[in-house]
């Protein structure tokens, strides 16, 4: 039985072989036929030419109101400067014309209410209400730049209760009023070299009286580092006494120690 079936294996073997050998001589054949004829002279590539884009911005303006946006063009509450929130070095909040009326807020006491950071005390009563931004408080607020005290006048207090309907916006400004040194500085030169003319700089640290010299002496240097003043261009540092806090000779003593550092 065993031979038998190693016969036949043997029997067959040519006739695949000759299968085999007829696939294989018929395939490049077939390649061939399936193969798309090349013309003798192909056509000239197209080329397709579009029309002109035009891309175009508009800048937002120093009012919001018809914006319908959450934020402002041009502002000056921090610096005095024309500039946008993301040219301002400080941390600024813009409540908009578009915000108060989507949140229905009609009164300052509104607007406090939902900016972060700054506090609403009415414990002494309605129109007694006071103000306060990371635990101290808040005496200042300014109508269009015209600064106004917070206390129980009767002009104070009409401000303070006042609709919401005749501004434009609110902007809180998080810092103290005055550019912190380096990006002031940074700000100030970058805007004298974007326009002509010549400019005389002068730099004041605030305060002098009551800050440790030393403190003084590495603000107006880091102030001087950035604006790099030459003979041909010069830069004045002021010392104010804002508040006299030292007596005359004192004050003497800090001013030359400031020159020989």
């Amino acid at each position: 039985m065993s031979f038998h079936t190693i016969h036949r294996r043997s029997n067959l073997s040519p006739n695949i072989l000759a299968v085999a050998i007829c696939m294989a001589s018929i395939a490049p054949v077939m390649a061939d036929d399936a193969s798309p004829a090349t013309p003798a002279n192909p056509a000239p590539a197209t080329t397709l030419e579009l029309g002109a884009t035009e891309i175009g911005a508009t800048q937002m303006g120093s009012t919001t109101e018809g914006t319908d946006s959450y934020t402002t063009g041009p502002m000056q509450t921090a610096t005095k400067l024309s500039l946008t929130m993301r040219e301002t070095p400080q941390a600024v909040t813009v409540v908009t014309r578009q915000r108060m009326d989507d949140q229905g807020m009609t009164s300052i006491n509104d607007v406090v209410k939902a900016t972060p950071g700054l506090f609403l005390n009415q414990s002494s009563g309605p129109g007694r209400q006071t103000y306060s931004s990371r635990g101290f408080d808040i005496d200042t607020i300014m109508y269009d730049g015209l600064p106004t005290s917070l206390d129980s006048s009767q002009l104070s207090q009409d401000l303070l209760s006042a609709d919401m309907a005749m501004y434009d916006r609110v902007e809180i400004v998080r810092k103290k009023r005055g550019l912190n040194k380096k990006k002031g500085a940074k700000l100030v030169k970058q805007l004298s070299e974007e326009y002509e003319g010549n400019f005389l700089f002068e730099y004041s640290p605030e305060s002098f009286t009551g800050t440790e010299v030393d403190y003084a002496v590495e603000v107006c240097n880091a102030v001087l580092d950035i604006m790099q003043p030459t003979p041909e261009r010069p830069m004045i540092i002021n010392l104010p006494v804002t508040v006299e806090m030292s007596m005359p000779h004192v004050y003497a003593n800090q001013i030359e120690y400031l020159k020989l550092t």
